[in-house]
């Protein structure tokens, strides 16, 4: 492909199987004063908080959160 005299790399696009699996993994992590008022909840309500977070950031990123 040319335009303007200069060439223009083609990307090339690789489609999914139907079945494929993909998988984004992260940590969720606090800076000091987060941790301590976080350390002050009891463990449902960190695991709610926790929880809430982890979907709250899949809806943003436009996927699904599943645990095991």
């Amino acid at each position: 492909m040319q335009h303007d005299g200069q060439h223009i790399p083609q990307i090339s696009v690789r489609v999914l199987k139907s079945n494929a699996a993909i998988v984004t993994a992260g940590i969720i992590t606090f800076g000091h004063e987060t941790a301590k008022l976080f350390g002050a909840l009891t463990t449902d309500e960190q695991d709610a908080a926790f929880l809430e977070l982890a979907q709250a950031l899949a809806t943003y990123l436009h996927t699904v959160h599943q645990s095991t």
